[in-house]
């Protein structure tokens, strides 16, 4: 048998051998972050269609493919949003990048080309989107996705251009052109840049050699809460027992609907049946939401426990995206006549949600609903907005990271929303009338992030309504506002003195001379994190209006400035005595040997030194 195990094996790669095509990524067809601007082709995740630019170099480059964020510091600032109860363990992923290749192929390797930072890549998926589902003969048209590999995210402290393949490789049953990579940067000292991907595979496969039960449907039913096979396995029945044995498909899919099996039958509870309801309750809460949906078909005790609505006060149902569906929402409303907290961040892209399958689940959830995140959703578009703003009254934060399909003028409806507190606009096309009618009518606004919001015309007007509405402000990011100057700078530091964190990074209209970053600290002394990215004109008086005033402080980036001494950096060092981060890079006044003697002489601060290799 191990012979002839071995023969098939052999047989399988050279007949892999003999077909396998290469193809550089073609298009970038959809990703959750950049660094650079949509309007330029520096750090943007777009660099990463076609061959090798910057392979076998290793270091910064504009030409790279950079996301947004790296590390754990976006996640203790003061814009941090609260983290979920039940998020799901085993899902770790942050970022992601959809890639279209040149034809449909069988998968056999992946090669990352990465030429700064690695290690964060952690899931490759290859989707199917040829496939329809339904009952019905053409009823539905969906996607599917397969897992071609997942790994938890790496330090690499090689500091050399690599080119890294996962693997090996899950046998995919279906040819793919379109690959999904995700990321988490979490452990990573500096921003991961990825220079192109190479997918390697067969036009045609052996069928014997692949199952079609290995694939992970997305047909629009809760089928499974976690796309990996290994787990889908651990939470239903073995495929190879006859149907007769099987609770239903039901247990599969997680439907729980009166019924579904025999266990519900049961009346012995065991010793369960002398805790306090209190107690089972609070055991249910800790665990994850498929190991609520399996311990539902244990019997009618914990099917009830397991079916009250006070369960799911918070469901993040983000790391279930590729099975997010108008039928998996309809499946959960029963169980979301409480619901306070969602994060639908990634799903229903592909049309698995529509309009009317979003509205029926918001009117089932949306009185006690206070926060709704909705990132990377490209079924959200001005009519789910509209819906949004006239069933969820009680909304407090609202996250439309990169909705990009909701037109500039739609963005009024969230005027609506009177009690706001956190809205998210990041590299949406939200426009500055509906912005200002946003700012108007939420004077509870904490946390505004407008990161790459290039459709907003003038960001002056914006600093200075705020100022005059929101001045509970506490963090505002307007990173890449091209037309913020020192005018708006001064009014929101003059209006918005409890501000805890600025990002004002790549605003290239903000100039030292005026005064505004002195003013600016002067009012806002409770700072804890000022981003000044890439301000060329930072000179000393600012950073010692910083070291002066800003005693909290706990970030600062000054990357780009060419204008700051020793001295003055010393200052900020020695002043700031809650300072854990700052950022260097490309100061070119700064020698990188004395960064690392300050590296020495301040252990409690991470000094960022970004570099190229002109080796």
């Amino acid at each position: 048998m191990l012979i002839l195990e071995k023969m098939v094996e052999c047989t399988r790669y050279e007949f892999n051998k003999r077909n396998e095509v290469h193809h550089f990524a073609q298009e970038v067809i959809d990703f959750s972050s950049q660094y650079g601007s949509d309007t330029s082709i520096s750090y943007t995740i777009s660099n990463l269609a076609g061959q090798c630019n910057i392979y076998p170099s290793y270091g910064d480059y504009t030409q790279a493919a950079v996301f947004r964020t790296y590390g754990h510091w976006w996640k203790i600032c003061p814009s941090a949003p609260r983290p979920f109860r039940q998020t799901l363990r085993s899902f770790v992923s942050k970022d992601f990048i959809e890639l279209s290749f040149k034809e449909k192929v069988f998968p056999i390797k992946i090669e990352i080309y990465e030429t700064y930072n690695p290690g964060a890549l952690v899931r490759v998926l290859a989707c199917d989107t040829s496939c329809r589902f339904g009952k019905t003969k053409g009823s539905h048209t969906g996607v599917r996705w397969f897992v071609l590999w997942s790994g938890q995210p790496q330090y690499d402290v090689s500091s050399k251009a690599s080119i890294f393949i996962p693997g090996p490789l899950s046998s995919c049953p279906f040819p793919t052109d379109l690959i999904r990579l995700e990321f988490n940067s979490c452990l990573l000292e500096y921003y991961t840049e990825l220079d192109a991907v190479c997918l390697v595979g067969c036009k045609t496969t052996e069928p014997c050699l692949i199952s079609d039960d290995e694939v992970t449907y997305t047909n629009g039913s809760f089928e499974s809460l976690d796309i990996e096979s290994k787990d889908l396995d651990n939470i239903a029945c073995p495929r190879k027992l006859p149907s007769s044995e099987l609770f239903t498909r039901g247990l599969v899919q997680l439907h729980l609907q009166d019924g579904l099996s025999a266990a519900l039958d049961t009346f012995d509870n065991g010793y369960f049946d002398v805790l306090p309801q209190e107690v089972i309750q609070l055991i249910i809460s800790y665990l994850e939401l498929p190991s609520i949906c399996c311990l539902a078909m244990t019997c009618q005790l914990f099917y009830k426990h397991c079916y009250d609505p006070m369960q799911y006060i918070e469901l993040d149902l983000q790391p279930f995206w590729p099975k997010m569906s108008d039928l998996s929402l309809s499946d959960l409303c029963s169980r979301c006549t409480k619901l306070q907290r969602v994060n639908l961040s990634w799903c229903g892209n592909r049309g698995m949600i529509s309009l009317n399958g979003f509205k029926k689940f918001l009117s089932v959830c949306s009185v006690d609903l206070v926060c709704l995140r909705l990132a990377c959703c490209s079924f959200v578009d001005g009519a789910v907005l509209q819906c949004i703003a006239s069933e969820c009254v009680n909304l407090q934060e609202l996250d439309l990271h990169c909705c990009r399909r909701i037109v500039s003028n739609a963005f009024a409806h969230v005027s609506k929303l009177k009690k706001l507190q956190r809205f998210v606009a990041y590299r949406t096309s939200i426009d500055s009338s509906s912005l200002m009618a946003i700012i108007r009518s939420c004077p509870e606004m904490e946390h505004l992030n407008l990161g790459s919001c290039t459709t907003i015309q003038n960001y002056d007007d914006v600093a200075i309504n705020l100022g005059n509405y929101c001045r509970v402000l506490k963090s505002l990011d307007v990173w890449r506002a091209k037309t913020l100057t020192d005018i708006g700078l001064k009014a929101l530091g003059a209006g918005c003195q409890q501000l805890e964190e600025l990002d004002a990074g790549w605003c290239t209209d903000l100039h030292s001379g005026t005064g505004c970053f002195v003013e600016f600290t002067q009012n806002c002394s409770r700072l804890k994190k000022l981003f000044l990215t890439a301000n060329r004109t930072v000179c000393d008086r600012d950073l010692e209006a910083v070291a002066k005033y800003c005693r909290h402080l706990q970030q600062l980036d000054i990357l780009g400035t060419r204008e700051v001494s020793i001295q003055a950096i010393l200052r900020v060092l020695n002043e700031c005595k809650e300072l854990q981060f700052l950022d260097l890079s490309f100061c070119s006044g700064i020698e990188s040997s004395l960064i690392e003697i300050w590296k020495q002489k301040f252990p409690h601060v991470s000094i960022k030194r970004s570099y190229q290799d002109i080796s």
